[in-house]
């Protein structure tokens, strides 16, 4: 990138063609960005993946209540539950 080599010098190193440097180099300069926004991109993942578990334990929580309400309402009516729902 700092011109320090010439193209052909660098393929020569690695053993490549000249045509495939280029192409690395064009690669490179196309996509230089987002190799330092992998950084925030992950810390937003983070906080969405964070995001989404605190709403599935309260979702969890909201169904819990409403088990236990249906279960304790079955009782007073008389029905029988089955064993795998009776505490």
């Amino acid at each position: 990138m700092k011109g320090e080599k010439t193209i052909n010098e660098i393929a020569q190193l690695y053993e490549v063609h000249p045509n495939q440097v280029s192409a690395w180099k064009g690669e490179m300069i196309a996509n230089a960005s987002s190799a330092f926004d992998r950084g925030k991109r992950i810390s937003d993942q983070a906080e969405q993946s964070a995001r989404k578990e605190s709403k599935l334990y309260k979702k969890i929580g909201e169904l819990s209540m409403d088990v236990e309400f249906l279960k304790k309402s079955c009782r007073k009516l008389g029905i029988e539950l089955p064993a795998e729902y009776d505490d």
